[in-house]
């Protein structure tokens, strides 16, 4: 309508003052109609929230604004009254306000100040809650170290609530105290025993608290307040935020006065309880961590130390097999020779064995070449002792396997080991048997027997775990080795087994 009235008077350059009633009737029934929109739609009960940062930045504006409008008033004055004012000084006159002001602007007191104005005047709460919480959980569960947690803490409670100081203490189990991570502390501030004061109202009270009050709780005779208030003031602090994570004390935060001279509030206590509770959360998972990768490493060792004690006793056995012999052959000068090359290579191994175990690796490493299967086999068979007073006959089935590539120190171990149970199990006589085929891209080595046979209970129960064994001596590790090394081959291994009837196992492994 309104449209139309200005086309008229463009056109005309004349208004009817008979479309004036006119006018009046169109605003009655347009706001009639949006009254009626309003009501029926619900439109005003929209809530409508202005973001803190918005107000900050409208504050920022309003003092530079207020900052132009004074500049503006002097230059006038000075115009206005004729006041001398040459060019050298109106420029210095420009670059002193200008300097003032940035310094007022990024003074932290006369900030927070301003910021503690805004947060109590326009607001119902002292903080964003939901803004901090979300900050909270994307700054703190991202760190991985207490240092970085600490680091963070110290930021966030800086920014947030204007704290002169932080200082943090955690617990330390060996020494049974609380360890300040804060390197600013003077001598003797720094530890902090369980059986402080302090920790008593801690206890009573897992929120965060004035230390004024744990003072005057303290004054009451059979307390120590003192103590506590030792501490306030060698740390000039005011405030303690404990971290707590069930009913375990993981450590506490210490902090001073806000820069801007105003107490600590309710709202205070809420958010820094918010951030304790995150704070405490991921540094007991950061503890928990390191503690379960300690654990993986002493597993780490004490696995490889089970393999290398199986390694050695092999070792041993074939050194026990030729100070057997030695004493019915020692003048034969072919055995001397064979028991020579078998005494250094033994030794080579024993040594090698010991610098693994020097420096044990965090995985099980392989060193894979290019080799021929029936070597490795051949040397396996040649190693592998037959216990005194058992007639074994060995036969192999292996024309035609291509070369494979694979640790051939490792496998040879794996096959030594099967080889040595395979002769355990057999009594008196008996038949060990090794083949070997390729087929859809892998090779499948199988050691059988027909020895005394495995029980079902043991295959489903024991079998491949380590420290299990159905011999009377032995360290129950062979077969947990052999498992090992064919899955770092990427390979698998089977078998097949019935009491009194004999033992097959079967290794896969791919031919890439």
């Amino acid at each position: 309508f309104f449209v139309y009235l200005s086309s008229q008077a463009l056109l005309f350059s004349t208004i009817n003052i008979r479309t004036i009633p006119l006018v009046s009737v169109v605003i009655l029934v347009s706001t009639s109609l949006m009254a009626l929109s309003i009501v029926k739609h619900r439109l005003l009960s929209v809530d409508i929230y202005i973001s803190r940062h918005v107000v900050y930045s409208s504050v920022t504006v309003f003092i530079v604004g207020l900052y132009l409008l004074a500049i503006g008033l002097i230059t006038h004055g000075i115009k206005y009254f004729h006041i001398p004012f040459n060019y050298f000084f109106a420029t210095l006159f420009i670059f002193i306000s200008i300097l003032a002001l940035v310094i007022l602007l990024y003074t932290d007191t006369f900030r927070r100040k301003v910021l503690v104005f805004i947060n109590r005047h326009f607001y119902r709460h002292k903080y964003d809650f939901r803004l901090k919480w979300m900050e909270t959980i994307e700054r703190i569960s991202s760190k991985r170290s207490v240092d970085e947690i600490q680091r963070t803490l110290t930021e966030m409670i800086t920014e947030s609530m204007g704290a002169k100081t932080v200082y943090l203490w955690l617990y330390e189990p060996v020494s049974k105290s609380y360890i300040s991570y804060n390197n600013a502390l003077t001598e003797g501030n720094e530890r902090v025993s369980q059986f402080h004061p302090l920790f008593e109202h801690i206890k009573a009270h897992t929120s965060p608290f004035l230390l004024r009050d744990c003072e005057e709780s303290g004054s009451e005779p059979g307390n120590r307040g003192d103590e506590v208030s030792a501490l306030a003031a060698a740390t000039k602090t005011v405030l303690c935020a404990p971290l707590v994570v069930g009913h375990e004390i993981v450590g506490f935060i210490l902090q001073g006065e806000d820069i801007s001279g105003e107490p600590y509030v309710e709202n205070d206590f809420e958010f820094l309880k918010t951030l304790s509770t995150q704070a405490a959360m991921q540094i007991k998972n950061v503890q928990l961590t390191q503690k379960l990768m300690t654990a993986r490493e002493v597993d780490t060792f004490n696995k490889m130390s089970s393999f290398m004690m199986h390694d050695l006793k092999n070792l041993t056995n074939s050194l026990s097999l030729i100070s057997q012999n030695a004493r019915y052959n020692m003048d034969n000068p072919e055995f001397q020779r064979d028991a020579i090359r078998t005494i250094d290579t033994t030794v080579s191994r024993m040594k090698g064995l010991i610098e693994k175990l020097s420096s044990v690796p965090r995985r099980f490493e392989l060193k894979k070449e290019s080799v021929e299967l029936d070597d490795v086999v051949n040397r396996a068979v040649k190693k592998a002792v037959v216990p005194q007073g058992r007639n074994v006959a060995i036969t192999k089935e292996m024309d035609g396997i291509p070369a494979i590539c694979i640790d051939s120190e490792a496998m040879e171990m794996v096959l030594i080991n099967l080889l040595t149970n395979a002769y355990g199990a057999i009594e008196g006589e008996g038949v060990v048997k090794i083949t070997a085929s390729e087929k859809s891209g892998n090779i499948k080595i199988a050691v059988a027997d027909n020895g005394i046979g495995m029980s079902d209970d043991f295959m489903r129960n024991s079998l491949f775990h380590p420290f299990k064994t159905t011999k009377k001596t032995g360290f129950g590790i062979g077969l947990y080795q052999c498992k090992t090394i064919i899955d770092a081959h990427g390979g698998r291994i089977d078998v097949e087994s019935a009491e009194g009837e004999g033992t097959t196992f079967t290794i896969t492994l791919p031919v890439k």
